[in-house]
């Protein structure tokens, strides 16, 4: 847990309601009323005296899935599919959920949209290394992927970043920075729409064990040789 602008991690163990809880945002009974009073979260633990980075997390605990600008209706069907499965998750809404006034910002489609985010904690810790090859493994097996659709309207669009380069227009859904060992999240506002669902944690044996997942062994060795440049 920390502020956005921190990049000394708090360890903390947070109970997945308490996480949801008011207040939580700024550690008292005030409500966060805008981003800049969120505290960030990261389901990972840092080797003590390690800043934020990747180069010092030990473990990730946990799937923390963001979906960003879904379709109406896309976070209740994502969940029952989880709870019907019999997985044990927590799912919030972020601070644009069902906003009239959001835009896509790489396609330019207009809201209101879905804009959640779901915590799925894990049957045991992973490395990074492991992390970074579960996450993408998930998707059509235990995650749903993204509607078909929301490729088709980022297709031959492009974006211009702030150092002048054009990309390829995001499409919307889930963002692929879900995989980073180190990413932070905010936590749930006052306002946030929370819910918690009692079951099993995602088997990760079961993951690994298929024959389509790729092998964390080589990656490890890469991540150990190179230089820290996530934050």
């Amino acid at each position: 847990v920390r502020s956005p602008h921190d990049r000394d991690p708090v360890r903390q163990r947070v109970d997945l309601q308490r996480l949801g809880g008011p207040g939580v945002a700024r550690g008292d009974d005030e409500p966060a009323q805008s981003k800049d009073d969120q505290q960030l979260f990261g389901a990972a633990r840092y080797r003590e005296g390690a800043n934020r980075g990747v180069a010092g997390v030990e473990v990730n605990t946990a799937l923390v899935l963001d979906c960003d600008c879904a379709d109406v209706g896309e976070m209740d069907r994502i969940c029952g599919i989880l709870s019907a499965a019999g997985y044990a998750f927590m799912s919030y809404t972020s601070w644009s959920h069902r906003l009239k006034s959001k835009v896509h910002k790489d396609t330019g489609k207009e809201g209101p949209f879905d804009c959640f985010r779901i915590v799925l904690p894990y049957s045991r810790e992973l490395s990074p290394a492991e992390h970074r090859v579960l996450v993408p493994a998930l998707f059509g097996h235990e995650i749903p992927v993204d509607p078909a659709h929301y490729k088709q309207e980022a297709l031959g669009k492009w974006v211009t970043e702030k150092n002048g380069r054009e990309k390829a227009a995001k499409p919307r859904g889930w963002d692929p920075v879900c995989s980073r060992p180190a990413q932070g999240y905010y936590v749930p506002s006052a306002y946030s729409q929370i819910d918690v669902y009692y079951g099993k944690p995602l088997d990760v044996e079961a993951v690994f064990n298929r024959p389509t997942t790729a092998q964390p062994t080589a990656l490890a060795f890469r991540e150990r040789q190179a230089p820290n440049r996530e934050s």
